[in-house]
């Protein structure tokens, strides 16, 4: 009997740990983001509210004999205070990539305004009226004449609703326009600082290696 059977990768160097400082230096708060054995790749959404740069330190709950648990730091912003000197929403995505490695994939602040709502175009009304009196006229049916007694109940009715208009000349009414809320994504930059080698370091290594795998390929093809 063959089975078909999935493989499925867990971190297995324990739970993961996220603490924000606050701008004096302290510790704000700290969150258990994933938790040992969790399943990667895999992405949250967190959520903070702030006024100004959020910094965030990850690491590792349990201590690892062969690393630092310290896994990186990473500086979110520029944040400014809302205009009524209020918090801002912010939005920070962590991940877990297909490495196993956490990252601060992203981040931005979520603003939600007042816009007003968009009235129906005066044109499009004036079409429809003019092609439903295109239909009506090619359906045979055009204005009749108006008979005397037709045109004298008609300027009774506008006599009345001219007085009408004139009694009701002093109320006044006040419509507000009508509003929907937007939300709106400002972006935010995200810098990290992790342990281990700087840019430059890596770079360096990179053409060492490419520079080794090189060397074993040229033995190899030369020497028979």
């Amino acid at each position: 009997i063959n089975a078909e059977y999935g493989v499925v990768p867990t971190q297995s160097t324990g739970g993961i740990k996220l603490v924000w400082y606050d701008p004096n230096g302290t510790v704000g708060g700290d969150m258990e983001v994933f938790k040992n054995g969790h399943t990667f790749p895999f992405s949250k959404m967190l959520t903070f509210y702030r006024k100004e740069n959020l910094t965030l330190e990850a690491s590792y709950i349990t201590p690892l004999p062969h690393t630092q648990t310290v896994i990186g730091r990473f500086e979110i912003g520029p944040i400014k205070p809302a205009e009524d000197g209020s918090s801002v929403k912010v939005k920070v995505k962590v991940k877990v990539d297909i490495h196993g490695i956490m990252v601060v994939e992203s981040a931005h602040i979520v603003t939600r305004i007042q816009v007003p709502v968009e009235e129906e175009k005066k044109e499009e009304k004036k079409e429809e009226k003019k092609e439903e009196k295109m239909d009506t006229e090619t359906n045979g049916v055009g204005p009749s004449e108006p008979t005397e007694n037709q045109a004298e109940e008609t300027a009774e009715k506008i006599e009345k609703s001219d007085s009408e208009m004139k009694e009701g000349e002093s109320e006044v009414i006040d419509e507000k326009p009508k509003t929907k809320t937007k939300t709106i994504q400002t972006p935010l930059t995200v810098t990290s600082a992790k342990e281990g080698f700087s840019d430059k370091e890596l770079l360096a290594a990179q053409e060492r290696e490419n520079a080794m795998i090189a060397t074993d390929n040229l033995i190899r093809y030369t020497v028979r």
